[in-house]
């Protein structure tokens, strides 16, 4: 499902999901509670109050989707400074991505293999490359943290 609010009537997206929740939760023992009331609650002021509440648990629904949204989908560039860090974790290794990492080695090897520099700057480059890559090898996984 895509992150989309939805709207005040919780019809649709997250609104609608947290609405069917909040009302399967606290329907039941309200309805329960006015049934066992004494005296009991009458069957039309029941239904008037069931009414009542699920306006409001749709308003409550509207109001957590747009703030829970907003913050999952926000774009750092248009809020800069959110008043507290949000991070996601990233992973990446060749098991997860039989493309990238391939390519990686790939692009290096021609560099320090298959180029045959023809001019002494050239010849410095590739045994720069040659020595960098040997004191650094080429990782097979990276994991670092997104802000």
């Amino acid at each position: 499902m895509a992150l989309t609010v939805g709207d005040q009537n919780a019809t649709a997206g997250v609104s609608m999901i947290l609405y069917t929740a909040i009302d399967a939760v606290l329907r039941p023992p309200m309805v329960k509670g006015m049934q066992s009331a004494n005296p009991p609650a009458t069957a039309d002021q029941i239904a008037f109050a069931v009414s009542t509440a699920q306006a409001n648990w749709k308003n409550l629904a509207f109001a957590i989707a747009s703030g829970l949204v907003t913050s999952l989908t926000q774009t750092p560039l248009a809020n800069p400074a959110p008043p507290s860090p949000v991070f996601a974790t990233t992973f990446s290794s060749s098991a997860q991505d039989a493309t990238f990492w391939p390519w990686l080695v790939s692009l290096l090897a021609v560099f320090t293999t298959t180029w045959a520099p023809t001019t002494a700057d050239g010849q410095n480059l590739q045994t720069a490359l040659k020595s960098f890559v040997s004191a650094n090898p080429i990782p097979k996984q990276l994991t670092g943290v997104v802000q």
